[in-house]
């Protein structure tokens, strides 16, 4: 069931979609002709922060559902909440597309809800904080969920014999969805470092981090999506930088350019070539490929270790550390009612 929040004498009917879209649909199916026939009148608020991608290539069936039963509502009174850095623009051109009238007036990027939870976890866990002055291995490479972008990254790793240079993981969570994409060079096998994806709870064993993750230099992130229009931020981008590694995203596009002038992150300009991050998917992965980790992994340990503890590299690595730790986190119910009556 909804949770009824009054804020300023605003109230507000949050559907938490966050535990499963299921549920919350069903919840929302279930309730609609109360708040729709209500005197009152709430504000009905779709909270899904931890999804953040609209789809275009194919059907969005989350939001069609939603402007099925919303539909009959008054628009200004519907809030949707995603983890969509671009969710207003993205929105709009999908109501354009499929010439949907408006349902949601107000369109929320809320970004705290996945960085509240791996900073509670860090700061309960002091384990796999310490620097190491020397590092073994090139890269960290951790991956759970099997997904297409995933496994064509690992390609790349192990068809260029660089899997030898680092630590990779892929955990074929939620089943082998890969197996299909099998080569020469990667077959979509299992790789483990601590927890099998049985193991890897939402929320919990996810946010632990293997001791190999400290013995390498780069963490090379498969970020959730790679989308060329939706850009969401997870666990796989906080975690380098709150345990202070370097690391290096494959994501959505324009993900270090977000992390540079929303989030205030300094970028490694001095090692990382970044315009592979304005270009589309898959060209993003081949120019990520051949103008970084190429000539990364060319990289003597010692020539990369003396990189790594350089003071202005240490120094960059403690300001994004703080930098995340010191992030005012609003809560959900304040900052949609800061961003409705300001």
């Amino acid at each position: 069931m909804p949770e009824q929040i009054k804020i300023n004498n605003n109230t507000y009917l949050v559907y938490d979609f966050d535990r499963g879209r299921g549920p919350g649909m069903a919840d929302l199916k279930n309730t609609r002709n109360d708040f729709i026939n209500s005197k009152e009148k709430p504000y009905v608020v779709i909270s899904n922060p931890i999804e953040g991608e609209i789809h275009f290539e194919r059907e969005d069936e989350f939001l069609t559902e939603l402007h099925t039963h919303l539909r009959s509502y008054d628009p200004d009174k519907c809030i949707l909440v995603m983890g969509d850095a671009n969710l207003t623009d993205n929105y709009a051109r999908w109501c354009k597309n499929r010439k949907e009238q408006n349902v949601f007036k107000h369109t929320i990027y809320y970004p705290y809800k996945l960085l509240m939870r791996t900073i509670n976890h860090f700061n309960a866990n002091p384990i796999r904080r310490k620097h190491l002055p020397e590092k073994y291995k090139h890269f960290v490479c951790m991956n759970a969920a099997a997904k297409p972008h995933r496994f064509h990254m690992i390609e790349k790793l192990f068809s260029n014999d660089w899997d030898t240079k680092g630590y990779i993981t892929y955990l074929n969570r939620y089943g082998e969805n890969t197996k299909h994409m099998a080569n020469e060079n990667f077959q979509g096998q299992t790789l483990t470092l601590d927890f099998d994806g049985k193991q890897i709870d939402q929320g919990q064993n996810q946010e632990i981090l293997p001791k190999e993750y400290k013995q390498a230099v780069f963490d090379i992130v498969n970020e959730s999506i790679i989308s060329d229009t939706s850009l969401f931020l997870t666990e796989k981008t906080w975690k380098p930088i709150l345990y202070k590694n370097p690391f290096i995203i494959l994501g959505s596009k324009g993900t270090c350019r977000h992390l540079q002038n929303f989030w205030g992150i300094k970028l490694y300009n001095d090692i990382i070539n970044y315009s592979f991050d304005y270009v589309t998917y898959p060209q993003r992965l081949h120019r990520m490929v051949e103008d970084n980790l190429r000539p990364i992994m060319s990289m003597h340990m010692n020539e990369l270790n003396k990189w790594l503890n350089l003071q202005s590299t240490q120094d960059k690595l403690s300001y994004n550390q703080e930098k995340l730790l010191t992030t005012r986190c609003e809560s959900l119910y304040d900052f949609v009612d800061k961003h409705i009556h300001g």
